[in-house]
């Protein structure tokens, strides 16, 4: 019945598909046609997939959220190469975006920071990431995030005795709760059909209005009362029961509640001209499927045709006639779920069954050089990967190393694998998703079966790919980043025909290459006076400038307006939500925790803030963006009044910045505990973006002082935050852009800043080799120990990595994942005593 043979008419188009398994059928075939359909949906409208690993699931303002994402072709889990841009917003209450950031996926630059202002209110908050093509889908395949920041004000003011830690009445689970506990149940026949005289398999789900998973139990009856078959929850509220139904007859199921009350509810009727796929066995290596008929089509020679898919690769095919039973291989699939389907002689999909395939995973050790650590310890690890064939294993990787006392990390929540393997191809919310790969757990393969049967594939329907009705893109493909504008003349009118010369300090085709440097581009503007730069790469707050010139030279007094960065609108309320009572429970757990010690301070440890965006300005300044309440502030207001063109001239206003021979100093800079290096020049943030160069004084009078909103001056403790680069002091310039972006324009050029490529900051680690630091007083507690979010494991599988223990004696978790370079998707955990 199987047909194994190749399919050597169809090798034209198997560079976007992979076919496992071929067959060789004459020209019309129906199995060479519904799957050339299927090859051509892939090839024309490829998946992608993201997942983001964030350092830990809640923060306090003040700290730093670090992150790494991950962007992959979802038919064979390898590194997309199809968007140019992944975009990532952080999100707060009624859809409002608090932070938009692009990542450059090209040159795989996919880790990235967000500080989180303390001005921020507590609550919950969404990290979402896509790409432009995702949008023209389902708003679910857009990844989702839910994070709790809570207030450090609210610990410190409970330290110091000012108020009390108490959790909010109120939950930020989901409010789609009823406030009732009536049960929510469906029945599932597996295959979609129940036959008459065929054992058949019947899947339910049961849910409280509330979302949560109900136990429930009971037994199915006939329509003259006989009792059939007794059932009961097996695992997460979901379970099945299997019986033969008989032809006439009416069956339902009766929930008996623990204080004995019977609720019916009717099961599926039976149908004579149905089609049944069903799985009747499966272990390590083959799935035995069943095809059964119902009455009206049995015993007429009916053919049908079993094709098994996963993730656009067919990977099995085999045709039959009436009832027959087909046992199928489980090497010639990918890891991951399958999708079994029934297709009718009229290529019609009749029956359908997904299946969860396992393979052996690869071997991936974290070891370390001692088994217990003591207070600011070195710790070394070594990370040595190979595959199934004891081959090294490359790929890209990031690893957290977190406190459990403050962190604790839950066993069974989602990680990489289970959220691209697993969740982001299924239908409605699953809990704990790491149970079902716990191969300590007896009851983890039944109950992972049971999932499949009772959750819907979500991708696509074959309906949609048979007829050829599937949406068309309506957002177009991405490109590197754009820079456009128009120039008018000095009347007014379109700068038709003239010259635009584009200068960026650093910018080029990509990161990775020689041409990124100080360059130049043009273009001829059109009879609109519209002017663009295409295909550019390029970091956040990377200052440029638009010379205008026409063929009698420099336009000084032409009029250049940059157009404002667009992003892509998002309604977060699409897609669905993760936020539960439990992180908001391991939140205030980790308060009340902190009351009884020191309330640690991200400044000591953390880098960089980045510029918050799309937050209300102040009238003085944008205070979302200061930094640190008690650094010393220089306002657009005070800039203007020196009426000067030196931006380095306004930093007098400053105390105790002072300027001498060139060099600006701060006073009151540290100098101990965080280096030994031997730091001299402030360092300069601008828009959140640290900048270098050799000279300090040049790079500060190069920003045009009417784009400045405002200036903030760090030193002491203050600058903390940016680690040993804020040794000297730090001065963040904070600049206008609502304004840059309107055309300020001098002499026929105009000086602007825009968005680009986030580009991540380093995480800080603390060296304790360094006397001073390992004998300083203040208290180091870290909660995120370590971090390093593009983590590479080159072609000999191995790589180190080394950090410094924190204070309190406590556990560490550690969590690695990542996705090698043949696709292979890495989640592992160690435990590590600080004691």
């Amino acid at each position: 019945m199987s047909l194994m043979k190749q399919l050597t008419t169809r090798l034209a188009i198997l560079a976007t598909i992979i076919f496992c398994f071929g067959f060789k059928t004459p020209g019309n075939d129906p199995i060479e046609n519904i799957v050339r359909k299927l090859v051509d949906f892939y090839t024309h409208f490829p998946q992608e997939k993201i997942y983001v690993h964030t350092d830990k699931p809640f923060y306090i303002t003040g700290e730093t959220i670090w992150f790494r994402a991950y962007l992959i072709n979802a038919s064979n889990h390898n590194k997309s190469t199809i968007s140019n841009k992944l975009f990532v917003y952080l999100s707060g209450a009624n859809d409002s975006v608090i932070m938009r950031l692009v990542l450059n996926p090209v040159d795989n630059n996919l880790n990235g920071s967000i500080h989180i202002p303390d001005s921020l209110h507590e609550g919950g908050y969404s990290i979402t990431a896509f790409t432009s093509r995702m949008l023209n889908y389902d708003r679910k395949f857009i990844f989702r995030k839910d994070i709790f920041i809570g207030s450090k004000k609210k610990i410190e003011d409970a330290v110091a005795g000012k108020a009390t830690l108490n959790a909010p009445a109120k939950s930020i689970a989901p409010t789609n709760a009823a406030g009732d506990d009536s049960l929510d149940i469906r029945f599932l026949p597996e295959g979609g059909n129940m036959i008459n005289g065929t054992e058949s398999t019947v899947g339910f789900i049961a849910t409280r209005k509330n979302g949560s998973a109900a136990s429930v139990e009971g037994y199915v009856k006939n329509d003259k009362g006989n009792r059939i078959v007794s059932f009961n929850t097996f695992y997460d509220g979901m379970g099945k029961f299997t019986f033969v139904p008989s032809s006439g007859r009416t069956y339902y199921a009766v929930i008996v509640s623990k204080s004995g009350k019977e609720t019916s509810y009717a099961l599926p009727a039976i149908n004579n001209f149905a089609y049944q796929l069903s799985v009747v066995d499966q272990d390590q290596n083959n799935i035995k499927v069943r095809i059964s008929l119902g009455d009206s089509l049995y015993g007429k020679n009916m053919q049908s045709f079993l094709l098994a898919s996963s993730y656009g690769k067919v990977c099995f095919a085999s045709r039959g006639r009436d009832m027959y039973e087909v046992s199928i291989p489980k090497d010639s699939f990918p890891e991951g779920i399958a999708k079994l389907t029934l297709f009718a002689d009229e290529n019609l999909p009749v029956s359908e069954r997904l299946v969860f395939i396992k393979h052996q995973k690869p071997t991936v050790d974290i070891q370390t050089d001692q088994s217990k650590y003591a207070a600011r310890q070195l710790v070394q690890i070594v990370i040595k990967s190979k595959d199934n064939n004891g081959f090294p294993l490359s790929g890209d990787f990031s690893i957290a190393v977190t406190d459990d006392r403050a962190v604790p990390v839950r066993h069974y929540q989602e990680n990489i694998y289970t959220k691209l393997l697993l969740t982001d191809d299924l239908k409605g919310y699953i809990s704990d998703p790491g149970f079902y790969f716990d191969d300590k757990q007896p009851k983890a393969n039944d109950a992972l079966d049971l999932l499949m049967l009772t959750h819907g594939w979500s991708r696509y329907t074959w309906n949609e790919i048979l007829q050829g009705n599937y949406a068309g893109s309506k957002i177009e493909p991405d490109s590197a980043l754009i820079i456009s504008g128009t120039i008018h003349t000095p009347s007014g009118q379109p700068g038709k025909g003239y010259f635009a010369s584009l200068y960026g300090a650093q910018w080029g085709t990509s990161f990775l290459y020689a041409d990124y440097q100080k360059g130049i581009a043009a273009d001829t503007a059109d009879d609109l006076g519209r002017f663009k730069f295409r295909d550019l790469i390029y970091s956040d707050s990377t200052q440029f400038y638009v010379a205008v010139s026409n063929n009698k030279g420099l336009q000084k007094n032409a009029k250049v307006s940059v157009d404002k960065v667009t992003w892509p609108a998002l309604n977060i309320q699409e897609i669905p939500s993760s936020i539960n009572d439990s992180l908001y429970k391991d939140f205030y757990q980790f308060l009340m925790l902190e009351k009884s010690v020191t309330v640690p301070n991200p400044k000591a440890v953390e880098l960089a803030p980045v510029n918050i965006s799309g937050v209300k300005k102040a009238p003085e300044f944008s205070d979302k963006r200061r930094i640190d309440q008690f650094s010393s502030i220089i306002t657009a207001a005070q800039i203007d009044k020196l009426s000067t063109q030196k931006l380095s001239d306004a930093l007098y206003l400053a105390p105790g910045v002072s300027i001498m021979n060139g060099h600006i100093r701060i006073q009151g800079h540290m100098t101990a505990n965080l280096s030994s290096g031997n730091a001299n020049d402030p360092l300069l943030v601008v828009d959140g973006v640290a900048m270098e160069g050799a000279d300090l004084k040049l790079l500060i009078d190069n920003i045009p002082p009417n784009t400045v909103d405002f200036i903030e001056v760090l030193k002491g403790t203050e600058a903390g935050i940016y680690g040993v680069r804020g040794a000297s002091g730090v001065i963040s310039v904070n600049t206008r852009k609502e304004l840059a972006m309107n055309g300020i324009t001098q002499d026929g050029k105009q000086v602007f800043y825009i968005p680009g490529y986030h580009v991540s900051r380093e995480f800080y680690v603390p060296k304790y080799d360094v006397p001073d630091n390992s004998k300083s007083v203040i208290a180091d507690n870290r909660t995120t120990i370590y971090w390093k979010g593009n983590l590479k494991i080159d072609k000999s599988g191995f790589t180190n990595l080394s950090f410094y223990t924190s204070d309190p004696v406590t556990e560490y978790t550690v969590v690695l994942e990542g996705i090698s370079n043949h696709g292979e998707i890495i989640h592992r955990e160690l435990k590590i005593s600080r004691n």
